[in-house]
């Protein structure tokens, strides 16, 4: 409606000039005058009723369509005066009482909401918004830190987009300077880098409280705020064109060197094997220490405010570490272009390490969830860069990281909460090598040591990993990630080993972006999880059963219902052992193995059971079936039938389900008269009753 109606006022307009130049009236300008008044009184209409329901209390709905409405107004027909549509009567539209609503707007906790209310907060004069006067200007910067430091994570958020609004104005420059104590000449985005210079001092203000006691500062000082507030405002700024500017270089470089101190000072926590419940044990009698000054009160700190400042100053310094390495210019190895760049090959090995060793030890997983996305953002910046020595980081990282899992060369590796962030950290490695366009080596590589691992009974003196180190040299000096520096005497533990194995190949065949790529590997990816069933340790049959789970959905597909299995989440046998032969032979060798063990013992427990049992009962006959191959679902019937035996009732159950697609249809009547002939001796145990009654 917006666009017709300004493209009409336009050719409207266009009419009526000519007209008047041609010095004749028509009936064309009476009715272009009635239209355009019209369009006005309609618009001016529009533009109040959206922000009279802008006012305090309203509805997501509400304040989110009239913000979105007063945003396409401005895009579209413009608040200039000199359109068509505002000849009759301008739009008042710049005034302070608005301007106020839409500060206010940046209270919404919805973000959506702030960001269209920044959007239109930046256009408005200084005039309007109130910063003529230095000490308003000033009243607004404090609450932005004010904000920043809160231990609320909606007001960081808060006080980031309203510093977004005054770094756009060049009054706020001198209150800033200020605040600063110092002022630099800067050529490019000086409101901005006197805005970040505040913000990184409050976060070494705040470090250097945290360090002193972490409880403290997760109620008075939380450094994420401070941190977010920061990688928001260099959103805004062309790192590309700040590189030049040595009071830039040393800013960022400042910025690095805190967020490694930042998480050694949070490390403890997120990296606890228990970081849900984890409370700093330096307490002294009496908290005294909890205590802001001589005359304070106690502060109410919780294991939950203290593990939420941590995890979130993670998070907020793995995103920045990562934005940064993604957008800034990196200079090349032999420094010639050092002064034109903000990050210097070093910094970066820096940086990589430092992301790759939070996936490594981090126990949380907010925490290393984060670190993956800034660990991404850094492996796909490398694997485009044209520096060969920054281009290979990625394939030696990958490198190491099988050596770790194989020879056990870094003990600090997760081996429980599903490896933490080992499988994100190799996850990260190979999708961003696809996603630049690079070929799929490392991806089969990787594939082929982890499925040769899992098979493996042991791991010492073993040749797995060997083409690795023959395709890539692995520095264990400047490139070394993990501290793979030495290797354990005594070897990796085969257990601890197959279980990282077993969880890095889970997020592999989970991952959307691999979809095509691991199809080759899921008849060896569903071998290695069910003999993973038969692990001694619940590590790694807990792992196994993940694998087993993310297989099931890659090759039938999310399931659509939890009651019934739908067809869609179903399969010819014709077409599954066409796409995965080798399961035919193994799929049948273990239903021999289970049942010649139940037969000798009823009692006995075969966990590997379970999931050939489950594959089965997804796959039904062709009408096809045997004209084009040996490979027939026929053959599995009467070993499925003797699964009847077993003494574990979901195994009766699930044998009875998966028999019935497995009969061939005119030997129905047959199979039911002999299951109730055997059924009705007396002699046999109770269990295979019901299970043939089931069947």
């Amino acid at each position: 409606i917006l666009m017709r109606l300004r493209d009409s006022a336009q050719a409207m307009h266009r009419k009526m000039c000519q007209n008047k130049v041609k010095k004749k009236e028509t009936d064309v300008d009476s009715v272009g005058n009635t239209v355009l008044r019209s369009y006005n009184t309609f618009l001016l209409w529009l533009l109040d009723f959206s922000f009279s329901n802008l006012f305090p209390g309203a509805n997501f709905g509400r304040r989110g369509s009239s913000l979105q409405i007063l945003t396409l107004c401005h895009e579209i027909i413009s608040f200039d005066p000199d359109e068509p549509v505002w000849i009759s009567c301008s739009p008042d539209v710049w005034t302070s009482s608005n301007a106020n609503v839409l500060l206010e707007c940046l209270k919404d906790t919805y973000e959506n909401n702030k960001l269209l209310a920044l959007n239109l907060l930046i256009t408005f004069p200084a005039e309007a918004l109130g910063l003529m006067e230095a000490n308003y200007v000033q009243s607004l910067v404090e609450v932005c830190l004010s904000l920043a430091s809160s231990h609320r994570p909606p007001d960081c958020i808060t006080a980031a987009y309203l510093l977004r609004v005054l770094v756009g104005f060049e009054q706020t420059n001198s209150v800033l300077e200020i605040i600063l104590g110092k002022q630099d000449t800067v050529a490019v985005s000086y409101t901005v880098y006197l805005a970040v210079a505040v913000l990184l001092a409050r976060v070494s203000s705040e470090l250097e409280q945290a360090s002193r006691s972490l409880l403290i500062a997760a109620s008075c000082g939380p450094m994420y705020g401070s941190l977010y507030c920061i990688r928001q405002l260099l959103q805004d700024v062309d790192l590309n064109c700040v590189a030049e500017e040595k009071c830039w270089r040393t800013l960022i470089a400042d910025l690095v060197n805190i967020c490694f101190h930042l998480n050694e000072v949070v490390g403890p926590i997120v990296n606890s094997s228990s970081p849900e419940g984890h409370l700093p044990m330096d307490f002294q009698a009496g908290k005294d220490h909890l205590r802001q000054d001589a005359g304070g009160a106690v502060l109410n700190v919780t294991a939950q405010m203290v593990l939420l400042c941590s995890w979130r100053t993670v998070k907020e310094v793995s995103l920045f570490l990562g934005e940064l390495a993604e957008r800034a210019p990196i200079s090349c190895s032999d420094g010639t272009d050092e002064e034109k760049c903000l990050l210097t090959e070093k910094q970066v090995l820096a940086i990589g390490a430092h992301l790759a060793t939070l996936l490594a030890e981090t126990k949380h997983r907010g925490a290393f969830e984060q670190a993956y996305l800034g660990f991404c953002a850094l492996c796909s910046r490398l694997w485009r860069h044209q520096s060969s020595r920054l281009h290979r980081l990625p394939q030696q990282w990958l490198a190491q990281i099988m050596e770790a899992i194989t020879w056990g060369r870094g003990s600090k590796l997760c081996a429980t909460r599903r490896s933490a962030g080992l499988p994100f950290m190799v996850q990260a490695l190979v999708t961003t090598e696809l996603q630049v366009g690079s070929n799929s080596s490392c991806f089969q590589k990787s594939m082929v040591t982890l499925l040769n691992l899992a098979h493996n009974a042991t791991v010492e003196n073993s040749d797995i990993g060997k083409e690795w180190q023959q395709s890539y040299t692995v520095d264990n000096g400047e490139f070394s990630i993990l501290g793979l520096s030495e290797a354990n005497s005594d070897g990796v533990s085969i257990i601890e080993a197959r279980t990282h194995a077993l969880n890095i190949l889970r997020s592999l065949f989970r991952h959307s972006l691999l979809g095509e790529l691991v199809a080759p590997y899921v008849a060896e990816g569903v071998i290695v999880a069910i003999r993973g069933f038969k692990g001694k340790t619940w590590a790694e049959r807990n792992s196994a059963t993940l694998l087993f789970s993310a297989l099931v959905t890659r090759i039938f597909g999310v399931c659509r219902s939890k009651d019934t299995l739908s067809i869609r989440n179903r399969m010819t046998g014709r077409i599954f052992f066409q796409r995965y032969p080798a399961l035919y032979d193994f799929l049948l060798e273990e239903l021999k193995e289970a049942v010649t063990s139940m037969e000798q013992c009823h009692s006995l427990l075969r966990p590997a059971l379970f999931p050939v049992l489950l594959l089965l009962a997804r796959l039904y006959p062709s009408s096809l079936e045997g004209t084009d191959s040996n490979l027939q679902l026929g053959v599995y019937a009467p070993y499925v039938h003797r699964c009847a035996l077993s003494s574990v009732l979901k195994t009766r159950e699930l044998a009875a389900r998966a028999l019935v697609p497995l009969i061939v249809p005119n030997h129905h009547g047959t199979l039911l008269a002999e299951l109730v002939t055997i059924a009705a001796d007396t002699s046999i145990i109770e269990n295979y009753r019901h299970g043939l009654l089931l069947q």
